[in-house]
């Protein structure tokens, strides 16, 4: 069953559900709804056996603010806004099926904290290649709109639509963004509740410098076309992007079957442990975990633990600074500040003489203390 196919079916369910709901009894509706949901719950589960119960789940009960998912409900809801379509999501037109979805998604949890996503094979030369591409974008050397939209994703842990036109009721808008020494204050975040049109602004960390940074910025919204959008992109069309900038080699798929434009979100949030250490709390693991989560916006930590489940193979880039929390009332969750390092081959270089010297005067204090040592057997 291809797309157009599935989309006739979900529309032909929600004819069959409204056709029950108005047939019954006004006493009976109720009933007559959740059972015509959950026949067709159950059909649609035997034509995309394929599919994850979370995915079929949404197929039929969905009710959620993305304009391009499709559902049952969403149909229903549009064909009949007299029907209260709230009261027949999943957990109450099929609570039997709740410990079932439950169990799966907690088996897919453990497998993702256990394997990892995918891999980064060399982690170092990955994030050296990501600054490469968005220097070569700066500097018009490439001209990929594409391309930039998903370094500035991973740069900022950016949500796909939070970096392009797209179909949200605030269009996001290069204002939306500013940046000062890493921190990125960002005012249109995505994940909103019913009535709203963008989250309350929040502080994000960035990888990258603040002048690129900013210019990615500048380049990613000064033409915000829809046929550059990198929601639109076919798996192929993706995967020849990948290979044509030699970013698909530094990529091993563990349990996700392939790379998806989404996947760079979760590399950048991945980075912002290898990149900054911290004092916001006396555990830093816990602690690195906690400003990460509140770099994409998570509720739970739990979340944010499997959402950066990605292996970092290879030598470990070098650590740009140190993040501590700074209280600011107009923001949720405060602020944070970063306290750059020092130029880390410097800093290697003047250990190096350190020790040097150090080794040096050690072998000139034994060269004397022989030398006195022969003078008085001499004697």
């Amino acid at each position: 069953m291809n797309n157009a196919q599935c989309a006739a079916r979900l529309l032909e369910y929600a004819d069959r559900c409204i056709a029950a709901y108005d047939a019954a009894d006004p006493s009976d509706r109720t009933a007559a709804m959740k059972t015509a949901l959950s026949e067709c719950f159950h059909e649609y589960s035997r034509l995309k056996s394929n599919l994850q119960l979370g995915s079929r789940e949404k197929a039929i009960f969905s009710l959620d603010n993305n304009p391009k998912r499709k559902s049952v409900l969403k149909h229903v809801r549009t064909a009949r806004p007299d029907i209260p379509v709230d009261t027949f999501i999943m957990k109450f037109a099929m609570p039997e099926i709740i410990s079932d979805k439950t169990k799966e998604d907690n088996t897919r949890a453990a497998k993702v904290l256990q394997e990892g996503k995918f891999a980064v094979n060399d982690t170092k030369a990955f994030h050296a290649k990501m600054k490469e591409l968005v220097h070569k974008l700066i500097n018009k050397e490439i001209v990929n709109a594409k391309l930039a939209k998903l370094i500035a994703n991973y740069n900022g842990a950016l949500r796909i639509n939070e970096s392009e036109a797209g179909s949200r009721l605030h269009v996001p808008v290069r204002n939306d963004y500013c940046v000062n020494n890493h921190v990125l204050v960002f005012h249109a975040g995505s994940k909103v509740k019913e009535g709203e049109t963008t989250r309350p602004a929040y502080a994000k960390l960035c990888l990258f410098e603040d002048d690129l940074t900013n210019r990615l910025l500048d380049l990613v919204f000064e033409s915000p076309t829809s046929t550059e959008s990198i929601d639109k992109m076919n798996k192929t069309e993706f995967d020849m992007l990948m290979q044509q900038f030699s970013i698909s080699q530094f990529i091993t798929p563990l349990v996700v079957p392939h790379l998806l434009p989404s996947h760079f979100r979760s590399l950048g949030a991945r980075f912002i442990e290898l990149l900054f250490d911290n004092d916001v709390a006396v555990n830093s693991a816990g602690s690195i975990l906690h400003i990460t989560r509140r770099c994409l916006g998570h509720q739970s930590c739990e979340t944010t633990q499997r959402y950066i489940s990605i292996k970092c193979l290879g030598e470990l880039p070098t650590k740009i600074g140190c993040v501590s929390h700074v209280d600011q009332s107009d923001l949720t969750d405060g602020s944070f500040v970063v306290k750059l390092y020092e130029n880390c081959d410097s800093n290697k270089r003047k250990r190096k003489r350190r020790r040097r010297k150090r080794h040096n005067k050690r072998e000139g204090d034994a060269a004397s203390a022989l030398l006195m040592l022969h003078k008085r057997q001499c004697i």
